[in-house]
């Protein structure tokens, strides 16, 4: 499968998940849309990204990555501001299905001079028959400020709580530059292996932001 064929088969299939939770009459400013190639060491696959305004002011973000076998994977992140940083969060698992499990929990957002963090604790997941999972998440997203040279560095991550321990599931570090509507990246995986602590894949990603 060529580059071009997989971002048009990314493209589509994170529009149709997207389009689960975007009603009609959502404005077309409303919708920023990114398309990224990733390639490292172990992997390599083509991610769409999407972030969103619902109405009530839910911020919506998904993005959905595309594998060569026909596989992909995605999360939709939705949150609704409470007031004092506080936020009301679900997650939406896309594992080979528009609707695989969603997490139920709050988020904060945290601000200092040196960077922005937000953390998110969903207690409650349910797998898409409805059942519940015996899991709780924790998660982070953080992005530094004023880096030189224009370069701009976030990381995130994740952690899968049950049976009485915490074991790191998946983030990334992305040190970019972004050059016109083109982002430049060195992008290296953080990979759950079992504990609470991640191995590290290298890798580069090239984006296009429409």
């Amino acid at each position: 499968m060529t580059l071009k064929d997989k971002i048009k088969k990314t493209i589509a299939t994170g529009l149709a998940a997207i389009s689960l939770y975007m009603p009609m009459k959502a404005s077309a400013t409303d919708l920023d849309l990114g398309v990224r190639d990733i390639q490292g060491s172990d992997s390599a696959y083509t991610e769409v990204t999407a972030g969103y305004t619902l109405p009530e002011s839910i911020e919506g973000f998904t993005f959905i990555d595309s594998f060569d076998d026909g596989s992909y994977f995605g999360k939709t992140s939705l949150t609704k501001d409470i007031g004092l940083g506080d936020k009301i969060k679900s997650t939406i698992i896309h594992a080979d299905d528009i609707y695989s499990s969603i997490g139920l929990g709050m988020s904060r957002d945290y601000s200092s001079s040196l960077a922005d963090l937000t953390v998110g604790f969903l207690p409650l997941w349910f797998d898409k028959e409805g059942d519940s999972l015996d899991q709780a998440t924790l998660d982070y997203f953080v992005s530094v400020k004023d880096l030189p040279f224009g370069l701009d560095l976030t990381s995130f991550g994740e952690w899968i709580i049950s049976e009485g321990s915490a074991k790191f599931d998946y983030g990334e570090i992305m040190l970019s530059k972004k050059v016109g509507d083109i982002t430049i990246g060195y992008n290296p995986a953080l990979i759950g292996d079992g504990d609470s602590t991640p191995d590290v894949e290298q890798r580069i990603s090239i984006g296009y932001d429409f």
